[in-house]
């Protein structure tokens, strides 16, 4: 579906969007 680096990146932008 996508690559490991996108994922990494949803993965991030989740963390920053999630309190703490």
């Amino acid at each position: 579906v996508g690559s490991p680096d996108e994922n990494a990146r949803l993965l991030a932008a989740l963390k920053l969007a999630l309190p703490g």
